[in-house]
């Protein structure tokens, strides 16, 4: 654990870990320039769940989708 985050380095002590966030509606409005400067790295956003329908989308995710 390095400054709270744990990180995780390959035999030859090279860094192998990328910080990152699952996000969905339930994390509301997020601050991604807050999260960048916090450290992360990547985002997995979650689109929807179970069977492709409509009513199974993520709002939130389709808002931000949009907003690219």
């Amino acid at each position: 654990m390095i400054n709270g985050k744990n990180y995780y380095f390959n035999e030859e002590g090279v860094c192998k870990t990328k910080f990152g966030i699952d996000v969905a509606t339930y994390q509301g409005q997020i601050n991604w320039e807050a999260a960048k400067a916090g450290g992360v790295e990547f985002a997995i956003i979650r689109i929807g769940y179970g069977m492709d329908l409509a009513e199974q989308d993520d709002n939130t995710a389709i808002r931000k989708l949009h907003l690219r």
